[in-house]
């Protein structure tokens, strides 16, 4: 059994989760030590309390990891541990990050910028609208979009990245060799082609009540932000928003009506400081420190991969462009030459800048590349 196997092994045993894992290979020394433990080595430990110890004792290693591979090799699927280089960084400094990933597709390399979408699986047309937008002139600008695979609001952010040929990833709630819920059979086919489907959880794990709020602390996780848009005063994805606050990420909401239940959970996020969302540049706003540190280390690690190219431009988009030459100049003088608030000059320019179609000089000049 290898060292990766042996962790696989661990991430699968009955009562052990990630804390506890960590815990037994320091012990140990590795996680195939821990394994070949026997009882009175693992309770002389006291990492683990009797009930886990017995079923550990129980399970049947070489049956399960024999299975596990044979699914892992039908589905296509490929293993990142948390001791792997090529595990996501925006994870490793997470409370409790997933041990194991499974991986169906490739994941984005961590120098993309990531914002999660999450909401009611139950959404309105209006709901459904807003995260496809959004999450359209998200991946426009090259960020990963991160959702749940969950009917409804999660869906719909997933279709919006696609459909501009950005990078989506969808973290589920079981294992990799269920497709849940059914009716997203293709929108998983197009993800796995066009991103990633992560599970921290062993390939045949049912899609159980349980494992969804775990999950979402790996939605977070990977994002620099989490925008909620539609949720009830239960939803998953106020448990979202719940986890990006411990792990140090933006929380937006998109208002809703006051007298509809899919707004009460959105309205009360705003109502306890997550800021308010009417229209994409409102994100753009609040993520423009991070991305002007992207944008000023172009070598470094932390870059964004812009998807998007001059044809992709708005009209507006387009005028500014125009206005720019090689030759710098200064904002003032476009917010005059444009008539536009410089508020809204300056988050054209970022859009622009993020798309490699101008750059900021010293100063707050641009120039057009």
């Amino acid at each position: 059994m290898t060292e990766q196997e042996a962790v696989v092994v661990l991430n699968a045993l009955p009562g052990l989760n990630g804390s506890r894992i960590r815990k037994l290979m320091t012990y140990f020394g590795s996680a195939q030590n821990a394994l070949k433990a026997g009882e009175k080595e693992l309770w002389s430990s006291e990492i683990l309390p009797r009930h886990v110890l017995d079923k550990i004792l129980e399970f049947d290693r070489d049956n399960f990891l024999q299975n596990e591979y044979n699914l892992i090799r039908q589905k296509q699927v490929s293993i990142v541990t948390i001791f792997d280089d090529n595990y996501p960084q925006a994870l490793r400094n997470i409370p409790d990050p997933p041990i194991v990933l499974y991986v169906s597709g490739q994941l984005p390399p961590d120098n993309n910028a990531s914002v999660a979408m999450v909401g009611s699986r139950n959404a309105s047309v209006y709901g459904l609208t807003v995260a496809e937008k959004f999450s359209a002139q998200l991946s426009e600008l090259g960020f990963v979009v991160v959702s749940g695979l969950a009917k409804g609001i999660d869906a719909a952010a997933h279709r919006g990245c696609l459909k501009t040929g950005g990078q989506t990833v969808a973290v589920i709630g079981c294992g990799l060799s269920h497709i849940y819920p059914q009716e997203n059979k293709e929108l998983y086919r197009q993800i796995s082609q066009n991103g990633a489907i992560i599970s921290e959880f062993p390939m045949a794990t049912p899609p159980i009540t349980f494992n969804f709020p775990a999950r979402n602390r790996i939605i977070s996780g990977l994002s620099l932000a989490v925008l909620v848009i539609e949720a009830s005063l239960k939803s998953g994805a106020l448990i979202t928003s719940r986890f990006a606050l411990e792990q140090g990420r933006d929380v937006f909401a998109v208002p809703g009506k006051i007298d509809h239940p899919n707004s009460q959970g959105t309205n009360r996020l705003i109502k306890d400081g997550a800021k308010l969302v009417t229209c994409f540049e409102d994100i753009l706003e609040e993520l423009e420190p991070e991305l002007r540190r992207n944008l000023a280390a172009p070598q470094a690690k932390k870059t964004i991969e812009p998807v998007s190219v001059r044809h992709l431009l708005s009209e507006t988009e387009t005028v500014f462009v125009e206005l720019l030459s090689a030759e710098p100049l200064y904002i003032d003088d476009l917010v005059g030459k444009s008539g536009q608030p410089q508020a809204e000059v300056a988050s054209i320019l970022l859009r622009l800048e993020l798309r490699k179609v101008v750059k900021q000089l010293p100063g707050k000049y641009f120039v057009k590349l």
